[in-house]
């Protein structure tokens, strides 16, 4: 037997995660060298012309992806505040329906009050789990296990 058997050589269970750009000879930014000694042939001044494009590129990247975390960040921000609001006005409905029913109690009427309480603790119960369930039905399922 191997060495590398009886270690226990530990592998990867999931494939590596794929990055969106991978810079190789496809899909750089940067000419091959023998483009780059073509070009430098016609004009020696190239390589500052290049240069100077590439750090334009990188520069209005690096500003995309900023903006795009913002707008992230901005969704994220009215998200929450519009589930801020909804906790807010569940609490409302639920402070009024429990005042109403107190009334009905306080008028001798025990029956009515608890059914009332009872329909207003339900009703308000149900909302949130359906809202629940809609959020977790919109998530998309691509597969991938978020715990490693």
């Amino acid at each position: 037997m191997r060495k590398d058997t009886l270690r226990g050589k530990i592998e990867p269970q999931t494939p590596p995660t794929q990055h969106l750009f991978e810079p190789n000879a496809a899909n750089s930014l940067l000419p091959s060298a023998k483009e780059l000694a073509q070009l430098k042939e016609l004009d020696p001044g190239v390589m500052d012309w290049v240069k100077g494009h590439l750090d334009q590129e990188q520069s209005e990247r690096h500003r995309d992806h900023r903006r795009r975390v913002e707008i992230l960040d901005a969704q994220i921000h009215r998200e929450f505040r519009l589930d801020r609001l909804a906790m807010l006005l569940a609490f409302t409905v639920i402070s009024i329906g429990m005042a109403f029913s107190a009334c009905f109690v306080f008028m001798q009427q025990q029956v009515w009050g608890t059914v009332y309480a009872g329909v207003t603790i339900v009703a308000a119960a149900s909302v949130f789990f359906r809202q629940r369930r809609r959020k977790i039905k919109s998530i998309p399922d691509d597969g991938k296990d978020d715990t490693t």
